[in-house]
């Protein structure tokens, strides 16, 4: 269930900031919505054709031609692949707190492996990619996944 919020015309064009986190009880940002078409565990596709997805837009009909539900593992294993992709990489705790400790278990053999080949790093309870590994990012969450 999404929780509503308004805006009106006038207000196009203003900057909104979002401050802190938005948890599935709110079922995530309007922003991860619309622009990775990902909302409180549901990924949804829009129509492929540009001329179709306008069309539709313009008429105001939902450009959404499909969905799927994403798995709790599944979740976690897309905030682990996106979250490594940010300089700071992950707080280990918080993912745990977050997505549950088994995620981060069941994937320590390989962590371990891709730390040990200087893909990852781990510092004050952080794991992350090190800079001069940043090019490698995909084969990370080649492997994590």
């Amino acid at each position: 269930r999404r929780t509503p919020i308004g805006f009106t015309p006038e207000m196009e064009g203003h900057q909104l900031y979002l401050l802190g986190e938005t948890e599935e009880e709110l079922s995530g940002s309007e922003w991860a919505h619309v622009i990775h078409g990902h909302l409180g565990g549901r990924r949804h596709w829009a129509v492929r054709r540009p001329a179709d997805f306008i069309a539709r837009a313009k008429s105001g009909v939902d450009t959404e031609a499909g969905f799927e539900r994403l798995t709790a593992a599944e979740r976690a294993g897309e905030a682990l692949m996106l979250g490594l992709r940010l300089a700071g990489g992950i707080d280990e705790r918080e993912f745990a707190r977050k997505y549950g400790h088994e995620h981060l278990r069941d994937r320590s053999a390989a962590i371990d492996i891709l730390v040990a080949r200087g893909l990852l790093e781990r510092t004050g309870g952080r794991l992350r990619v090190p800079p001069r590994a940043t090019l490698l990012g995909d084969e990370v969450a080649r492997v994590l996944l």
